[in-house]
């Protein structure tokens, strides 16, 4: 089980790395790390409406990838 979630991790990291970086940012500042929109808007300097939506084209970019 442990190799099989190792695996997974390593995908997502690599899948991660040919995103743009602010797709890339925020999916993993929701997923692995549990930050909220909110935080992430924060974060990112940008409104929680903007953060919504880089998240949902960042969703659909990493499973198109």
């Amino acid at each position: 089980m442990a190799t099989v979630s190792f695996e997974i991790a390593r995908f997502v990291r690599v899948t991660l790395e040919y995103l743009p970086t602010n797709y890339a940012t925020a999916l993993d500042m929701k997923y692995m790390r549990g930050y909220s929109v909110e935080e992430i808007a924060e974060a990112l300097d940008i409104s929680a409406k903007a953060a919504e939506s880089t998240l949902s084209r960042a969703r659909r970019a990493f499973k198109e990838g």
